[in-house]
């Protein structure tokens, strides 16, 4: 008789009705079905963590707080594959980002101080934005989430998915042209490798004159834009594209 057992407590007189050890051999006792709820329950906090919601958006709570329609929201949902986002979807249960991403923040950024800074979610180029931006508030920086029109050296497009790269330009203006500008890229390089180098990705290297690469295959890019006159003041945009 499990008299000792929780269940067979909560059950009073009618604990017989669970059987006999020799009816069911290889049914746990219900002491040790207890302790095993009694166990989950301690920590659903660790097993929650451990087995993650998948679908973790839910479809109508997401359109109440847009303020519009379950069907309207589909629509934007399927939209976001323009933007190199996947979306997995599913009726009943919500959507879930298959590449969750951080959003870019000034605040975590921690820009150094006298350096102008914005983020934008999309934008055609932050190189074209700053090239138009008031040179009087230079030095500054521009990050984006996402280009529509982001270009490479020689013309080339520049793609990538949403939040999935670090996309940014910074301007500076130099009351002279600097007899050295060409060199410029190469020492953006340099030093961004050195930067990368001390964050523990040891193999990056410079390939001139602006890329860089890992193992041969190309982690970022940098595509340098000036604009002024020999003999008087030079403005600099150098946009980075960083995998």
């Amino acid at each position: 008789k499990a008299v000792s057992s929780p269940a067979a407590r909560v059950f009073g007189p009618i604990w017989e009705t669970f059987g006999s050890p020799k009816e069911y051999p290889h049914v746990g006792t219900t002491y040790r079905l207890t302790e095993h709820f009694h166990y989950w329950t301690k920590h659903a906090l660790i097993n929650a963590a451990l087995q993650p919601e998948q679908f973790v958006e839910i479809g109508e709570a997401l359109a109440s707080e847009a303020g519009i329609s379950r069907a309207a929201l589909s629509k934007r949902v399927g939209q976001l594959s323009r933007f190199g986002v996947q979306v997995a979807s599913r009726s009943g249960l919500g959507y879930q980002l298959l590449t969750p991403f951080e959003p870019l923040s000034l605040d975590a950024l921690q820009l150094p101080d006298g350096l102008r800074g914005s983020v934008v979610r999309v934008t055609e180029s932050t190189n074209a934005d700053l090239l138009a931006a008031d040179a009087a508030h230079d030095p500054q920086i521009r990050f984006a989430e996402f280009q529509t029109a982001g270009r490479g050296r020689r013309g080339r497009v520049w793609q990538a998915p949403y939040g999935q790269q670090l996309m940014m330009s910074l301007a500076w203006s130099f009351a002279s042209w600097p007899d050295d500008l060409g060199c410029l890229p190469l020492a953006v390089g340099c030093r961004l490798a050195e930067t990368l180098h001390r964050l523990g990705a040891t193999t990056v290297q410079v390939k001139w004159p602006n890329d860089l690469v890992v193992d041969g295959c190309k982690l970022g890019g940098i595509l340098l834009e000036h604009r002024g006159e020999i003999g008087g003041a030079c403005r600099v945009i150098i946009g980075l594209g960083l995998n």
